[in-house]
């Protein structure tokens, strides 16, 4: 058994909580199926509604699971998600607070990790990857020292219950039941991330670990092949026409930088003056690392300038060895030229290497970024129009990159053994007993028990969308997913993006635009709520 901290509900006043099993609460009390309960909290006292009568505890609550029917549901359906939780869950409260935790099998819990840690639609092979990685990880985080082990969000693994439309997942977790990782005998951390952006990142360069054989950096071309993995661009053109710089930001930078320089040559550093003809260079170094790190922190840019200098300067004179020695008149003081002074603005005879940090400031002006903690790893590559610089990674880059299992199963036809040797070189596939206990079936006595009228399976509450299209806006309705399904609104226009809502059949949206680098996403909004969908799962509304 694994313990969940069901954190969406967590120190909230009330819970409502779908029967759609075989359930009894604190050992005393059945309910038919479909039944639907309401739990508040009153300070710490914790009190259950249901069919006009009231159940009150002021301990721990527990909706305990038994065996059900074959091929019947047998969880919880909580709030108004569809998803079902196949497991105990007790409730305590404190100060008018509900603190939930799922207590469920470990393997019935991959079910509802692996399809919304990896794509449901990924290859079988990186799926079954994903799943033993889910596993162990879970495994290694089991602890005594607190009433949960782990908790449903990004902080562990997203955990949001067992959907059956998620065959594939559910067959990947059962193929692979009871595999999980060790070295030296022991269960390993199976760290993972979305894209690493061609290069694992070591666990202690990334939280200061010591250092972990199996977690450590090394080039992944699978990952930087993936043409789906999270990347960034910006090309810095070998032209520079100042009047339609690629970044303002940019320009700033690079005429900030340089003036300093040119100062000390002479040059006039007024703005107007300074002209960026072209960049004819362009290198990312000084990892923040060793020297392997892709992960640079400066660019230098090599950059063509033109600027004025004085109009006329004091000649220096000519020496004649043969002259009669004479008394040398003081020299006439060089004034600093102003207005019509300085000539004419000349091309300056070599480029001028500027060398900048690019955090934070470059990054910004690049549109760099993909995440907050600044480690993307940064490359520099010579294209037609000038210098593509390249950040790349989503997350943190330890262990194994979801984007490089999917290549290596995709295109290199990887088996889910080999993906796992080289994203955690050295370990080993151990089995382990993960098959709980089973659960007794319901006393006929409790099955028996009148109830009210079953109530039909619970559909969510469509997010309302009052917002009026503005010109280049349209409408779209969700309808490319079946009505049991949902469809995930993600915070960037790429699968590998976090999920910040659900939206189910039937869902209103107001299109802003559309983004991505082929424009097959669609940045809606619905009442407040925005985010990316793909555009083949929406219809376009008259």
């Amino acid at each position: 058994m694994v313990r969940i901290l069901l954190t969406g509900y967590n120190d909230s006043p009330r819970i409502d909580i779908g029967i759609y099993g075989d359930y009894l609460l604190d050992g005393h009390l059945s309910f038919q199926s479909r039944s639907q309960l309401l739990v508040t909290a009153q300070g710490n006292t914790i009190l259950v509604y249901f069919d006009g009568a009231v159940y009150r505890t002021d301990t721990a609550l527990r909706l305990l699971r038994h065996g059900g029917q074959q091929d019947k549901e047998n969880g919880l359906r909580i709030g108004s998600g569809l998803p079902l939780y196949e497991g105990d869950l007790w409730l305590t409260a404190q100060e008018g607070k509900i603190r939930p935790v799922l207590h469920i099998g470990i393997e019935d819990y991959l079910k509802g990790v692996v399809p919304y840690e990896m794509s449901d639609s990924f290859p079988m092979e990186a799926l079954k990857a994903q799943a033993v990685a889910a596993r162990t990880y879970a495994i290694r985080g089991l602890r005594g020292d607190r009433d949960y082990d782990l908790t449903d969000d990004t902080n562990d693994q997203v955990y949001k219950g067992y959907n059956p439309e998620h065959q594939r997942a559910a067959q990947a977790v059962e193929e692979t039941a009871g595999m999980c990782l060790s070295y030296q005998g022991e269960i390993i951390r199976t760290y993972y991330t979305a894209s690493n952006g061609g290069q694992t990142e070591s666990s202690s360069n990334a939280w200061g670990h010591n250092y972990v054989p199996y977690l450590r950096v090394q080039d992944d071309p699978y990952d930087a092949q993936n043409p789906e993995s999270e990347v960034r661009s910006f090309t810095i053109p070998s032209n520079w026409d100042m009047e339609n710089a690629p970044s303002e930001i940019l320009q700033q930078l690079l005429i900030d930088a340089m003036i300093p320089i040119l100062e000390k040559e002479g040059y006039d550093t007024s703005p107007s003056n300074i002209r960026i003809d072209g960049v004819v260079g362009a290198t990312a170094h000084s990892p923040r690392f060793e020297e392997e790190s892709k992960l640079m922190t400066r660019l230098s840019i090599d950059v063509l300038v033109s600027g004025r200098k004085p109009a006329s300067l004091v000649s220096e004179g000519e020496v004649s060895l043969f002259a009669v020695a004479t008394q040398s008149p003081a020299p006439t003081p060089v004034v600093q030229p102003s207005g019509d002074a300085w000539g004419p603005i000349t091309r300056r005879p070599q480029p001028l290497r500027l060398d900048l940090p690019l955090y934070p400031d470059l990054e910004k002006a690049m549109s760099l970024s993909i995440n907050l903690k600044e480690n993307e790893t940064i490359s520099v590559t010579k294209v037609e129009q000038g210098f593509q610089v390249r950040s790349a990674r989503y997350g943190h880059g330890v262990g194994l990159s979801q984007r490089g299992a999917e290549w290596m199963a995709k295109q290199h036809a990887k088996t889910f053994q080999e993906i796992l040797s080289f994203y955690y070189p050295g370990t080993d596939l151990r089995p382990y007993p993960t098959q709980p206990v089973a659960r007794p079936a319901l006393h006929a006595d409790f099955l028996t028990t009148p109830g009210p009228i079953p109530t039909a399976t619970p559909r969510p509450t469509l997010v309302p969308q009052s917002a009026t299209a503005a010109p280049g806006q349209w409408r779209v309705v969700v309808n490319g997913i079946s009505r049991n399904s949902s469809l995930n609104l993600r915070l960037l226009p790429s699968t590998s993006s976090d999920v910040i809502y659900q939206l189910y059949y039937g869902q209103h949206l107001l299109v802003l635009g559309k983004a991505g680098d082929g424009q097959d996403w669609l940045h809606v909004v619905a009442d407040g709520i925005q985010g990316y969908v793909m555009e083949s799962f929406v219809e376009r509304l008259p």
